[in-house]
């Protein structure tokens, strides 16, 4: 959120990413570009990625929980936000065994 404030630019990016959170949320198919599972981490459930623009929110499914927002992040720094929130995901998951 900092750094949306910050540029003062991307608020809209931000309300697009949230629109294609709660759309996924509501069971709309959403493209590729819009929303995403992410693969290939080696955590419990499905991880994913909503974004418009350049902001992303990643989150996962937890079984009878529900989708978990981990952490929100901007395209440039995308590789470091997956693998922030990949750590945090498997520490939870650790937490909760």
């Amino acid at each position: 959120m900092d750094e949306i404030e910050e540029d003062g630019n991307l608020e809209g990016d931000y309300f697009g990413a949230i629109r294609n959170l709660e759309h996924a949320a509501n069971l709309l198919r959403l493209p590729q570009t819009k929303f995403k599972e992410l693969k290939g981490f080696n955590i419990e459930g499905k991880f994913y990625e909503a974004k418009y623009g350049s902001v992303r929110i990643y989150h996962f499914h937890e079984e009878k929980t529900g989708r978990i927002i981990v952490l929100g992040g901007l395209k440039p720094n995308q590789k470091k936000d997956i693998k922030s929130a990949v750590k945090t995901i498997k520490n939870y998951q650790d937490e909760n065994k």
